[in-house]
């Protein structure tokens, strides 16, 4: 389960970092562009220390990165704009935790004990507590049920998108063979980068109002956007994702994506440093809930 501790606290940064690269660079653009550093980044640890496009799990890594990557980012980044980071990870993190379990357990038929499930509802509980008041659905009540529908929509296909990655693990260790987490982030990067660049030309020359700010480039600070953007792809798409498959190479999808459910809970303190939000005691509750929750889950594995 440490593995899929680092990850989170690696996504709970890349939420702040994201947020500002979208801000002063536009979604669209923001979302892209780590996709591309990420993918270059890993090809050369792949291709230098690792095992390239070598193993029996790479076209389950390249389809769990098309869905998980070039969707479900996607989808999460057309929600930012819409609900906000802190609601868009409240929606996106406690909803992957759902479909991880229904995914693993229907397709995989991954053994779900009572206790894990009743520790998952608990950790679940406690970032809807943290991060769901009524303000903050208000602040966005125009733009939130499409918002809601693209943060789930996000979430199911990275649930799915991990299962698959948990897939492939299992057909490497069927075949005796082990690969490390940053070739298996490469690899699904591989699919994740193939999604992402289609949607990018798709949207990035059609003829939507430039004003919308999923399309926005022009912006006065766009330069300082890019220290951002690396730091974004840094913290998420290549250590965060390659972390992300060191866990799922040793834990089922579904306890690996309770545990990442609790990175909403690591962005408040972020966000109070970095943004200046105000942390409220219904915050606190929330993260002490959700906290228990998690080491409940790590102590039982």
């Amino acid at each position: 389960m440490l593995p899929a501790v680092l990850t989170a606290v690696l996504f709970a940064s890349s939420v702040i970092l994201g947020h500002r690269a979208a801000k002063l660079a536009g979604s669209l653009e923001a979302n892209f562009w780590r996709v591309v550093i990420a993918t270059t980044l890993l090809a050369l640890w792949a291709f230098t220390f690792g095992s390239g496009l070598g193993g029996a799990g790479l076209w389950w890594f390249a389809l769990s990165g098309a869905i998980g990557v070039g969707f479900g980012d996607f989808a999460f980044y057309q929600a930012l704009p819409r609900l906000g980071p802190r609601i868009s990870s409240l929606v996106g993190q406690c909803l992957m935790g759902v479909f991880g379990v229904l995914f693993d357990w229907l397709w995989l038929g991954t053994h779900i004990s009572a206790k894990q499930i009743a520790l998952s509802i608990v950790t679940l509980a406690g970032v809807a507590t943290a991060l769901g008041t009524m303000d903050e659905i208000r602040e966005h009540a125009r733009t939130l049920g499409r918002g809601l529908a693209l943060a789930s929509f996000g979430a199911a296909a990275t649930a799915f998108g991990a299962v698959l990655s948990s897939k492939a693990f299992k057909l490497i260790h069927a075949g005796g063979a082990n690969l490390d987490g940053l070739t298996a982030g490469f690899q699904r990067m591989i699919g994740g980068l193939g999604i992402s660049l289609l949607v990018y030309v798709a949207l990035r020359y059609s003829k939507r109002d430039s004003e919308d700010p999923l399309l926005a480039i022009a912006t006065p600070e766009r330069k300082k956007a890019w220290l951002w953007i690396l730091g974004n792809s840094l913290a998420g798409q290549t250590l965060g994702v390659s972390a992300m498959q060191w866990a799922l190479a040793t834990t089922s999808a579904s306890q690996v994506l309770v545990i990442l459910a609790t990175t909403p809970i690591l962005v408040i303190p972020l966000a109070h440093i970095f943004e200046g939000e105000r942390v409220t005691a219904r915050t606190i509750i929330g993260s002490i809930i959700a906290v228990a929750g998690a080491i409940g889950l790590i102590l039982l594995k």
